[in-house]
């Protein structure tokens, strides 16, 4: 649990580093972000994100919003100045710094709201992202009428046909329904209008059923696929049922970890518009917020 600072306010998040860490790893970096009205605990407690961590040799990064939520629009007519962009991009930085994290490996997921910004960061930092996840999410209007990515970018998304929070037909004045999000990422990505359609194996017997939808032949070769959850609720695949079907069904028959993970592993920012570390970047970590930085050769 560490505690930063950034733009005068005092942001926390939980860093979890797999079991025998070595900085030599040079590993790639999930953000996981929680929803509203939750904090970085409970995501971490919820998702355990960071239990595939140890196997697949990851750094996950759960940041906190301020006020147990995140600035990507305004929502209920509620906006934010709080700037979580560059605070994630921050993190970014001091995962580079403190732990020699690959930045051309980075990658975005999160729960209901924490989904929502993982939407902004695909807007708004394209170069700094390789690919995203967001569950039960979907993107508020202002959004969605100003974001402007710098370039084709990977989704793999989840929601459910049933979540009583996050509809999946839309909330008039908020945000549309979750067929037009696909949609404006298709028009986005490039990629074919017509998705193949994959009726996913009925592992679990839960009252789910798992499709998936795969767009073909997007821009610069990214990848958006679509996973849509028959029956589920505003919950995580493949978690435990912490809140008993209150939020709808729990699907056992994908785990979001495992899915977000494979999807993720091969994804990486085009050289053309990511920002490197220097190489042999070297710190010395004098106070939480300062360090002494040296390096041989600029990226």
């Amino acid at each position: 649990y560490i505690q930063t600072t950034w733009q005068n306010r005092q942001r926390n998040a939980i860093v979890y580093l797999p079991v025998n860490f070595n900085a030599n790893e040079n590993l790639p970096v999930v953000i996981n972000m929680h929803g509203f009205l939750t904090t970085a605990q409970f995501q971490f407690d919820y998702t355990q994100f960071h239990k595939i961590a140890d196997s697949v040799r990851c750094i996950v990064i759960y940041p906190d919003g301020i006020g147990l939520r995140w600035n990507s629009g305004t929502f209920f007519f509620v906006s934010s100045t709080v700037d979580d962009v560059g605070f994630i991009g921050d993190w970014l930085d001091r995962a580079a710094v403190l732990y020699n994290a690959d930045l051309k490996k980075t990658y975005s997921m999160g729960y209901s709201a924490g989904g929502f910004m993982s939407y902004k960061l695909a807007c708004d930092l394209t170069n700094r992202v390789a690919a995203i996840a967001p569950d039960v999410a979907s993107m508020v209007n202002d959004n969605l009428s100003s974001c402007v990515p710098a370039r084709p970018i990977n989704i793999a998304a989840f929601n459910g046909l049933s979540d009583p929070i996050t509809p999946y037909n839309g909330f008039p004045g908020n945000f549309p329904g979750i067929d037009s999000i696909k949609h404006f990422w298709q028009l986005k990505n490039g990629c074919d209008i017509i998705s193949v359609v994959d009726t996913l194996p009925d592992l679990r017997n839960d009252g789910t059923r798992v499709v998936k939808y795969t767009y073909q032949n997007c821009n610069e070769n990214v990848q958006q696929v679509f996973y849509k959850v028959i029956n589920g609720g505003h919950v995580w695949p493949g978690a435990n049922n912490i809140f008993f079907d209150i939020l709808g069904k729990t699907t056992q028959d994908i785990s979001m970890n495992k899915e977000a993970w494979n999807f993720f592993k091969t994804k990486e920012i085009p050289a053309n518009v990511r920002c490197d570390a220097p190489i042999n970047l070297q710190s010395v970590q004098v106070s939480t917020d300062s360090f002494q930085l040296s390096w041989n050769a600029v990226a």
